[in-house]
């Protein structure tokens, strides 16, 4: 997978109390939601999941989603594009801040997951991912078959937030093993995303600063 780099730039206000979110990762995942294809572009930190930024495009339009799982704040923005000199510029215009609301979090609490390795080799393991309501294991959510390969950090944050809506919001949520999910399929008829596939990753520098005394806070 090509290796690139990509600066973005952010429109904002100030720096006077403001917050810091800094991504060294980009995930790109084509994903399948019921019959509309849609490209994911995930910005993650390897060091602290609570905390990414996806891009999608729907529409004409390239809109960035900031979720802090620390502050339960999500800040959305309209993004434009440009390329100089081979370097693919963003710039983020505001549109707004909401609370997140506690019940996307109150649903994570009890859930139980299951992986069950069902093939390896040397570049690729096929793992069973199964979703329970509770560790009781009486109540079967979803089931997903994943392909991973070797990885010297653990990205399946980047995945879940860009792939598993809406499973973003569940931090207790990871198979704490390093590797990259490049595939994932939903065996359960249910809604959401269907397939996805990753397309591309490479690390990057992105610092991106809010101002909070600037950004209204809206409930969600």
């Amino acid at each position: 997978m090509k290796k690139h780099l990509t600066l973005l730039f952010l429109f904002f206000y100030g720096f006077v109390f403001s917050q810091d979110y800094v991504f060294d990762y980009v995930f790109e995942y084509d994903v399948q939601v019921k019959e509309f294809q849609m490209k994911k572009f995930c910005y993650v930190n390897s060091k602290n999941s609570n905390h990414f930024l996806y891009l999608y495009k729907a529409n004409d339009e390239t809109t960035a989603i900031v979720y802090d799982l620390g502050t339960m704040q999500e800040h959305e923005f309209l993004v434009t594009q440009r390329i100089d000199k081979d370097i693919l510029h963003f710039t983020f215009l505001h549109q707004k801040s909401i609370t997140i609301s506690s019940q996307h979090v109150s649903k994570c609490k009890n859930l139980y997951y299951e992986y069950t390795p069902i093939q390896k080799d040397s570049t690729v393991t096929v793992v069973e991912l199964k979703i329970y309501a509770n560790e009781k294991k009486k109540q079967l959510i979803d089931t997903y078959e994943l392909k991973q390969i070797p990885s010297e950090v653990n990205f399946f944050p980047a995945f879940r937030n860009a792939a598993m809506h809406p499973m973003e919001f569940c931090i207790n949520f990871d198979n704490h093993e390093n590797g990259i999910i490049t595939e994932s399929n939903l065996i359960t008829k249910n809604k959401g995303i269907r397939t996805a596939k990753l397309v591309n990753y490479t690390p990057i520098r992105f610092e991106l600063t809010l101002d909070s005394t600037k950004i209204k806070k809206n409930k969600s």
